[in-house]
């Protein structure tokens, strides 16, 4: 069927052409035949005859009648038997799961707590001897004498300094009078603020050694708006240049300090230093 097939459609495509070889093939044939025949055959005289030329629709009717048609040729139908993709039918694929078995936790193993035995440690009892016993295994015991030793006085102790408070606040820049025109709250803001830095003071004062000696230093200076504490003087010496300097050196570990109250500076503030033992 499919040899067929294939021959048709080649007709198909290349049968005019192949007709038209065909019909040249054999009018050459017909040309040599009558040159090699009739050539030698007496030459009659040549007769021309007008004759019109054919109509157009008898040229095409014998032009038509001279080459076979489509209607003309018989074959046999071919039935197509190529599938289509309708007919066709694709097996599903399967789906391939994988099953995994997940252990089971295991369980927890139970604790076992192991108590540890008491043991009960009696301490050896003492056994208790005489005077009598002990003067016998010891006879020499009586003589040791019981000497009383004096401890030796201690040089090592720290000197106390004391800043005592005054009976009434000693500033310069603000006359009692004026302090005492302040309200109860804005006196015991100050008197606390001068409390607060004369401790200040006590603490940054090192000791001193004074050899049982009472000293005593009248210090003045100015504390401003800002906390600074400036112009440390001393308007009454102790007697001891040493204990001065470390009078003067505590104040110049306190330069600065928190601002007093209301922002106003002390000026001319006395504070009398006294270290006793």
């Amino acid at each position: 069927m499919n040899d067929v097939r294939l021959a048709n459609m080649f007709y198909e495509q290349r049968g005019p052409l192949v007709f038209s070889a065909s019909v040249h093939l054999a009018l050459l044939v017909v040309t040599a035949i009558w040159v090699l025949f009739f050539a030698e055959q007496e030459k009659e005289p040549f007769q021309f005859e007008l004759v019109p030329p054919p109509s157009g629709g008898a040229a095409q009717q014998q032009q038509s009648q001279s080459q076979p048609t489509l209607e003309d040729i018989k074959y046999d139908p071919v039935e197509d038997s190529m599938p289509t993709l309708d007919d066709i039918q694709v097996p599903e694929r399967p789906v391939r799961t994988i099953e995994v078995e997940v252990p089971p936790e295991p369980k927890p193993e139970p604790v076992v707590r192991r108590e540890q035995p008491v043991v009960e440690v009696t301490p050896p009892k003492q056994q208790q001897m005489s005077l009598e016993d002990f003067l016998n295994q010891n006879p020499d015991a009586d003589k040791i004498k019981n000497v009383r030793k004096n401890p030796a006085p201690t040089t090592n102790r720290r000197p106390k300094i004391n800043v005592p408070q005054f009976e009434g606040i000693q500033i310069g820049s603000l006359p009692a009078a004026e302090i005492a025109s302040y309200s109860q709250a804005d006196q015991d803001a100050l008197g606390s603020y001068i409390a607060g830095f004369k401790a200040s003071l006590k603490r940054a004062v090192a000791s001193h050694p004074s050899r049982g000696a009472k000293l005593s230093a009248l210090v003045v200076c100015d504390i401003l708006a800002n906390g600074s504490v400036r112009n440390v003087r001393i308007v009454r010496s102790s007697g001891d240049r040493e204990f001065d300097n470390k009078v003067l050196a505590g104040y110049g570990r306190l330069a600065s300090y928190v601002p007093p109250p209301k922002g106003q500076a002390l000026m001319g503030l006395q504070i009398e230093f006294v270290q006793q033992w």
